[in-house]
This record gives structure tokens, sequence and C-alpha cells, in this order.
């Protein structure tokens, strides 16, 4: 009883300090570019699949509130899926007159489809995790280095990373490219760090 009250209480003082705007955060950041020899050496999932449905949710310990993006995967490029339907967790969303804004997270909308590069939740337990991903006992992930982890790909296969900016906006070279070349990338990294690990192992 104590611990939900003190829940109640703290989302209550959330709410008063959103509506007085002293906890609203730009949700649109200047970040230090990635670049996607990275993202694709530091994923532990890359998968290419479409937005089934988004629904915001408390984290298991109360304390945030993350948007859980359904993924249902079109082709998986690294790592292992498990499920064909995967669970997102994104720091951030509107839970009745409570709403919290997240920098640099990516945004993601149903139906789109999307290339993401993945870190799974291991400990299911995990404050990162949500009571949805527990219930329907799917695996969960979150987006790997935030906005910059995800490429948005539309109805003319171009592949777009949005919602934050660079320091230095010449260094963002892969930002938008055409889906068929993003992939022949990924692939060409892929193949190298296999065969490094094989060079390794003789």
């Amino acid at each position: 009883m104590r611990k939900r009250f003190i829940n109640n209480k703290l989302r209550l003082i959330l709410a008063l300090l959103l509506a007085g705007g002293l906890f609203s955060v730009s949700a649109y950041s200047i970040m230090i570019q990635v670049p996607l020899a990275d993202l694709v050496a530091g994923a532990d999932v890359i998968v290419i699949g479409q937005v089934t449905d988004l629904e915001c949710t408390w984290n298991l310990d109360n304390s945030l509130i993350v948007t859980v993006v359904a993924l249902r995967i079109q082709e998986v490029m690294k790592g292992r899926v498990l499920n064909r339907i995967i669970l997102i967790q994104i720091p951030g969303g509107t839970m009745g007159d409570i709403g919290l804004k997240v920098s640099d997270v990516p945004c993601f909308q149903k139906d789109e489809t999307a290339l993401v590069f993945l870190k799974t939740i291991l400990n299911p337990n995990s404050p990162k995790n949500s009571y949805l991903a527990i219930q329907n006992n799917l695996s969960s992930y979150e987006v790997f280095e935030q906005a910059q982890g995800k490429y948005a790909i539309d109805k003319n296969g171009l592949a777009r990373k949005e919602g934050y900016d660079l320091i230095n906006k010449d260094d963002d070279t892969d930002r938008s490219l055409a889906l068929t070349e993003l992939k022949m990338k990924i692939k060409s990294m892929l193949r190298k760090a296999s065969l490094s690990r094989g060079k390794s192992r003789e």
C-alpha cells in the first residue's frame, strides 16, 4: 500500500512539473555522429520490419513512461530473432494527463517500415522493460544509439534517419540513402567482421 501511495505521489509531482513546463525536454537535439560501422558492430540485432502497433505504458518500476513499439519482422540482417513480432521500448510517451518527451530517441509511426539497430534487454525485470513485454512474453529491445539507430523507409525505398541534428552536419554521410545501398553497406561490414573473426581464430 505504501509503495502504491509513493508511486501515485511521484506521478502527481511529475504531472505538476509537466504542467508548469519545468520537466519539458526537447525531442530534437544535437548529437555527435555515430558512424554506420559502429552501429553495425555494436547492435545485437539489425532488422527490417513494419510497425504494427504503438502503446504507452509505465515501465516495470513505475518510474518512467515508455512507448512500446510492436515490430513485425520482414528481414533479419544480424543476430537471431525468436519471434516474428518483437517489442521495442522507447522512453517517453503519454499516459492520461501525463506526458514525457525525451531527447534523442527515435520516433515511430504505425504502419511505417523501418530498419533498426537494436540491443537486447536481457533482464526481463530491467526498468527499461515494460509490463506489456512481460505479459506478451515477446523479445524486448531498445534502439542502439537512440535516434541514430533507426532508419525510416519510405515507399520509394529511401532510408532516412530523423529526429536529431549533428554538431558537424558534414559527418552524416549515411543519414539518407537508398535502402538497397544501405543494405549492401551493412552486409559488407558484417562480412568483413566475420572474416576478421575467422582470421583471429587461426
